[in-house]
């Protein structure tokens, strides 16, 4: 009998933001999207955050990807934390981790079950600079949608990480897509995780189809169900230990 999903219990359709305000009275839209309104003296939602980070592109396409991914995780109980890229302002890693200090210690936010979700040049720069993050706090997991970084920074996450991209994708004309492959067979050699990779063939970058409004479906489905395994089951490797700041 197949293992039930810790997200079988569908949330409301539509999230419930929560403006934060970020130090320095900044102006930014930045928030906490709920699976449901809190009520007054309510406790945490305890099930798991999503600190999501967009491509640095912005505008509107980027907006739409965002909402919809952001609908989608929210519908099974999980909680995100997003920053708005509503121009072409991009974001520096300064600013990323500034944001992850104010994701990590808001009151709605159970420390111990934080998964990193990066999309596009998000993915890159979460998997480059995982070690200036790191002692913020430690992600439980890593999901890199169409990241193009070399393998070796891949090699070195010491967490399950979830590789996704398209057949398509530019980044193939100069990486074979083997060498993803290797990376996540070393990792799992190495820590014996969750940590795995998939190549959706008919794909490009953008991980659409037809709309490039909107992640796949078959995508969304391969991500929330990875997250499913890794956060809420054995997805971790069993000799480690309690998540907590490095600091």
């Amino acid at each position: 009998m197949a293992r039930p999903s810790h997200f079988d219990v569908m949330m409301e359709k539509e999230p419930y933001f929560e403006k934060i305000d970020l130090p320095g009275g900044s102006d930014e839209k930045v928030g906490l999207f709920l699976p449901r309104p809190p009520t007054p003296g309510s406790a945490p939602i305890h099930h798991a955050t999503i600190f999501l980070v967009p491509s640095s592109a912005g505008g509107e396409r980027v907006q739409s990807v965002l909402t919809d991914l952001t609908h989608s995780l929210t519908e099974k109980g999980l909680t995100v934390f997003r920053f708005l890229m509503t121009g072409s302002e991009g974001f520096s890693l300064e600013k990323v981790i500034s944001h992850y200090k104010t994701c990590v210690t808001h009151p709605r936010v159970m420390g111990s079950r934080i998964a990193w979700v990066g999309l596009n040049e998000g993915a890159d720069l979460l998997a480059k600079n995982f070690y200036d993050l790191y002692p913020v706090r430690v992600p439980t997991a890593v999901a890199l949608l169409s990241s193009t970084v070399q393998p070796i920074f891949l090699n070195n996450l010491p967490v399950p990480y979830l590789a996704l991209h398209g057949g398509l994708d530019p980044l193939f004309h100069y990486l074979p897509h083997q060498r993803i492959e290797e990376a996540v067979h070393h990792h799992q050699m190495r820590y014996g995780d969750s940590t795995t990779q998939y190549l959706f063939r008919g794909f490009g970058k953008d991980l659409s189809k037809g709309d490039l409004r909107y992640l796949a479906p078959e995508v969304k489905t391969q991500l929330i169900e990875w997250l499913d395994h890794t956060i809420f089951h054995d997805g971790v490797r069993p000799q480690e230990p309690g998540v907590a700041s490095a600091a």
